[in-house]
């Protein structure tokens, strides 16, 4: 199969970026210095982001081309295609030129941004920045050129969205057909690499809270070190949930964000909230990946009969998933995924037949 890699764009994906003092000279908050990639190859100075904060001073008059190396994003690497674009910038397929490696860069263009939305570039760049796991986006340099921000990442042309649209097709299903186990065991696999992109971020201190999970915001990347196809992007409206705040402030966070399809009621309603927002998210994700029609109660027998007790629990968990008014009583990842066993079949069926169609073999018929 094909080596994906990915990130996505504000909402329209393509891998995420979003991130302000005011200061004297940007030379004060930038320093030219060598940066290395993951494997220590040089990539030529380039300007590393040194203070994220004075960032807010671009397109307002502190920006000074004579002080960057203007062109270092065409002397770095070869423009293959743009891939997404949204309201804060457009992600190219590049190829660099020393290592001929292929990334994914996000261009920002600073003039006429609110400081609202300088404010959100600047916070997913430090949110990646901060994230070193095989569950999000690889994050590799950030720097400043002709009036942009440049934000290089990992690269996937596949998203959960694209994998969900050809899935039937691979399979050779209508959409109203039963989904057969082998269908079924990779949808599981999906859903279980989701739930551990997801709960990575909510067990760590402080909590991470995406807010923005959705379809396009999931990456498929086979990553043969930790054998494993899925990552999270775009972070450019997570925040942290810091328990150790007062009870009052814990949950002070903006109201209203995310992509309505995927919103929680709390958050739609403008509502206090905390991590279990995704949890919500997470479980309208699912409904996606295992055809269920919430509308339709035919839909949870869209399975072989023999696997029906499996699919069930399944439809019980997504319910107490999405949980409202009361979004406490939502579970945490770590209480779904120890379910595993009651709503995912066994790669080796009753029978001794054996599932071994992972995710990438979609991407491979793609």
């Amino acid at each position: 199969m094909k080596s994906l890699d990915v990130m996505s764009i504000d909402g329209n994906n393509a891998s995420g970026s979003q991130l302000s003092q005011p200061m004297d000279s940007l030379n004060d908050s930038l320093s030219a210095m060598d940066i290395c990639d993951v494997e220590g190859q040089e990539s030529h100075n380039n300007f590393y982001i040194d203070n994220f904060d004075q960032l807010k001073e671009i397109g307002n008059g502190g920006f000074n081309n004579d002080q960057f190396n203007d062109g270092n994003y065409k002397i770095q690497f070869i423009e293959m295609s743009a891939i997404g674009s949204g309201g804060f910038g457009t992600v190219f397929k590049v190829k660099h030129r020393l290592d001929d490696k292929i990334y994914a860069v996000k261009r920002v263009q600073f003039g006429g941004f609110s400081e609202e939305k300088k404010q959100k570039v600047i916070k997913e760049v430090k949110s990646l920045a901060k994230m070193e796991s095989e569950f999000v986006i690889k994050y590799y340099n950030s720097w400043l050129e002709s009036n942009h921000l440049y934000i290089q990442m990992q690269f996937c042309p596949q998203s959960l969205r694209s994998l969900l649209k050809d899935k039937p097709i691979v399979f050779q299903r209508q959409p109203e057909d039963q989904m057969n186990a082998i269908e079924y065991f990779i949808s599981c696999e999906i859903f279980r690499e989701l739930l551990e992109c997801v709960q990575y971020l909510h067990e760590s201190n402080p909590v991470v809270i995406h807010r923005d999970l959705k379809p396009e915001n999931i990456l498929i990347d086979y990553n043969f070190s930790f054998n494993r196809f899925v990552k999270l992007c775009d972070f450019g409206l997570a925040t942290e949930h810091n328990t150790d705040r007062q009870t009052a402030s814990r949950y002070g966070h903006t109201l209203g964000v995310g992509t309505k399809t995927y919103m929680s009621p709390e958050v739609y309603h403008y509502k206090q909230y905390n991590h279990k927002t995704d949890i919500y998210s997470l479980a309208l994700i699912a409904e996606e990946i295992y055809s269920i029609d919430p509308q339709n109660s035919l839909s949870s027998q869209a399975i072989e009969t023999e696997f029906n007790k499996y699919y069930n629990n399944l439809y019980q968990t997504l319910q107490s998933m999405q949980s409202s008014p009361d979004y406490q009583q939502r579970p945490e990842c770590r209480v779904v995924l120890a379910k595993h066993s009651e709503w995912s079949i066994d790669k080796t069926d009753s029978c001794g037949r054996i599932y071994e169609a992972p995710i990438g073999d979609i991407s491979a018929n793609i």
